[in-house]
């Protein structure tokens, strides 16, 4: 006949390796706290630490605006549409040769297209020409400051359960027996001493967890208070840089203009580099402009399709318009640049814009790189208002204000500056943002 063994000694196993199971799972929960929350702290385009920062988040700001604005105006030609179809067509039937040739004309037609809306891009220059805008809204930073996240860390621990109440030996032997009393109470008393010490690692724990969830309170509050602080003095700065321009002071509008330069909605390629010298006193703002290349004209006038050599073919341009077509082009960029900061000049500080523009190329005998200026000009506010020059053919404007233009800007026939920075007075000079 078995002897039954007391019912709490039968318990004990499973109480204690279900609580230890439970504080097991428990533990892994709170795994990641060791990492503690952070901030993310996010900005529109362009941080502003210093007055540098700012323009050069302000000419960002704008680039982006009008680059958006010319990608969704080519998406909408024509012959960009067509291609997209005729590729469409191409892929759902694969292995059909007459859809791929469909496809391949319908590419090379884009590619004309392409070129012929550069080109066309190039002859308005002059008559695009428009006020440079700057948003200072979107060069002010904001820091996004997400809920605290504890990762576990505010979820306390559930206590250890309570032993199983003492109850008698189990059978009638076990309520005669002295040994199996002895069992049971030794059972009771070791569950009862595991249960106080449960209690104890339990309570450790919990100390330790609220502890942790202090520290990275502290830290999060700690990291979005040093965010908030960062964001209030660039927003400052912002703020400041602003506030200086249009109170007219000389050095902050000096990269002003510069920035405006910068700024300008011209074709991809076209170099944005100047530096400007301001002379409040004498009203007089003189600007040295890096001009485009003749790389800027395409020296491919249209593309086709030759369906027997499976190949697209280029049709060169010819040289004389080519060139023809970079004059106007550097003639466009002078006059352009000029009106332009007239157009942006909201706080009028400046009567007269001296304009020199310089290319950077190769001499064709010595084979050295050289920096000839194609252009200089002397003009004031009044006089080219008169003009309208977003009205006029730009050779011919050069020849009414008198200008120094080069006689063959595509072979950098150089001319002389009319005047230079170093004859103003008492200059303020800034250089164009690096964007």
């Amino acid at each position: 006949m078995a002897i039954n063994s007391p019912p709490f000694s039968d318990a004990r196993p499973g109480f204690l390796k279900k609580r230890r199971a439970m504080r097991g799972r428990f533990h892994e929960s709170l795994t990641p706290s060791v990492h503690p929350p952070k901030i993310r702290a996010t900005a529109q385009e362009g941080f502003a630490t210093n007055s540098k920062d700012v323009f050069a988040a302000l000419v960002s700001a704008r680039r982006g605006t009008d680059r958006a604005a010319r990608d969704a105006e080519r998406a909408e030609l024509p012959e960009a549409q067509m291609l997209r179809r005729a590729r469409a067509a191409a892929d759902a039937s694969p292995g059909d040769a007459h859809a791929e040739v469909a496809a391949k004309q319908a590419e090379a037609r884009a590619r004309t297209e392409a070129l012929e809306w550069q080109v066309e891009r190039l002859r308005a220059l002059l008559a695009e020409t428009k006020p440079v805008t700057f948003d200072y809204e979107a060069t002010r930073p904001a820091t996004e400051v997400p809920p605290f996240d504890a990762h576990g860390l505010d979820i306390e621990e559930p206590p250890p359960p309570a032993p199983p109440q003492a109850g008698e030996p189990g059978g009638l032997l076990g309520k005669l027996l002295p040994s199996a009393r002895a069992r049971h109470e030794a059972a009771i008393a070791e569950a009862q001493a595991a249960f106080e010490r449960a209690v104890e690692e339990h309570a450790r724990r919990e100390a330790e967890r609220k502890q942790r969830l202090a520290d990275a309170l502290a830290d999060y509050e700690r990291t979005r208070s040093e965010a908030e602080s960062g964001t209030a003095a660039r927003n400052r700065e912002v703020d400041a840089v602003r506030a200086k321009i249009e109170s007219g002071d000389p050095d902050a509008v000096a990269h002003y203009f510069a920035a405006i330069l910068a700024a300008g909605d011209l074709p991809d390629g076209f170099p944005r580099r100047a530096t400007v010298a301001l002379d409040p006193g004498g009203r007089i703002l003189v600007v040295d402009y890096e001009l485009p290349g003749l790389e800027v004209v395409p020296a491919v006038q249209a593309y086709r399709y030759d369906v027997a050599l499976d190949s697209f073919e280029e049709v060169p341009r010819p040289a004389a318009r080519r060139k023809d077509l970079y004059a106007l082009v550097i003639a466009s960029v002078a006059l352009r640049s000029v009106a332009e900061l007239f157009e942006s000049d909201c706080g009028r500080v400046v009567d007269e814009i001296a304009f020199n523009g310089y290319v950077h190329g190769i001499d064709r005998v010595s084979g050295e790189p050289v920096r000839p200026y194609l252009v200089s000009l002397r003009v004031t506010r009044d006089d080219l208002r008169r003009l309208d020059v977003t009205k006029t053919d730009p050779i011919v404007t050069m020849r009414t204000i008198q200008a120094a233009f080069s006689t063959n800007p595509a072979d950098l026939a150089a001319v002389k500056q009319v005047v230079g920075a170093k004859a103003v007075g008492t200059a303020h000079l800034a250089t164009s943002p690096d964007v």
